[in-house]
């Protein structure tokens, strides 16, 4: 959400999604198609680059990032990947797997127009069967009838590669990443009951995001939270992403 940190006034989604990026071809064979894109922040000091790379005959898509502290002051960030799936792929019935042991953090208030939630608040709760806001057991493993209410959780406690699978009997996908970086997997459920702008009804939509921090209330918050990621004068730090193409059984 729309933020200010040390004077600077930080829009939704912060500021790279909404700043023309540089790129270059750095492959193009017949073995791969690669391209490194580059974009340096207005309001922040930072600077980042990421390597997208997909191997032809593969099914496999990596990205490779460095964000680069440009100021002789140590900074905090929230970086994060706003990796969603959506209809006519995602279904009501469509299974989303994580590893054993991860917890599931309710965000503080309700993102529902109407004021509704699916998860009760509270917690930390166990994946994937949570309290369902107004009693009883919501599976968040499984994807929900349209309609139901929008909702955000928090689900942490990976290992230091992070990972899930979307999929259904006709297969699916599978992402991983450096859990060390991004140690929170925000769970964003826009399932059409957001019928004004900027949806209008027609979303149904499930975010599986790998994040530096959380809440989505804006970097602020996640300072005061304690969860803000923290660079150094000039630390370049590396991060890496990967998507592979699984069958229904969830094998690669």
């Amino acid at each position: 959400a729309p933020s200010r940190y040390r004077g600077a006034a930080l829009a939704q989604h912060g500021e790279v999604a909404n700043l023309p990026w540089d790129h270059e071809i750095v492959a193009d064979d017949a073995d791969e198609v690669a391209v490194r894109f580059t974009v340096e922040a207005r309001r922040m000091p930072v600077r980042l680059a990421k390597t997208m790379r997909l191997r032809r005959g593969e099914g496999r898509f990596t990205v490779d990032e460095e964000l680069t502290n440009l100021a002789p002051v140590p900074l905090d960030l929230m970086w994060g990947h706003h990796v969603t799936f959506g209809a006519p792929f995602l279904r009501p019935g469509c299974r989303i797997r994580l590893p054993d042991g991860i917890s599931v953090i309710p965000h503080a208030s309700s993102i529902d127009p109407q004021g509704r939630r699916r998860v009760a608040t509270g917690g930390p709760h166990r994946w994937p069967l949570v309290p369902a806001d107004g009693g009883g057991t919501l599976d968040l493993s499984v994807a929900p009838p349209a309609g139901d209410p929008s909702d955000i959780v928090y689900l942490t406690g990976f290992a230091d590669t992070g990972w899930y699978e979307v999929s259904d009997a006709g297969g699916g996908l599978r992402v991983e990443w450096d859990a060390r970086v991004m140690p929170y997997l925000w769970m964003w459920q826009e399932l059409g009951a957001t019928v004004d702008h900027p949806w209008w009804g027609r979303a149904y939509v499930i975010g599986l995001e790998p994040f530096s921090s959380y809440p989505t209330d804006g970097l602020a918050a996640a300072v005061e939270g304690g969860t803000a990621l923290r660079l150094a004068a000039g630390e370049r730090l590396a991060f890496r992403m990967a998507a592979g193409i699984i069958d229904g059984d969830g094998d690669g």
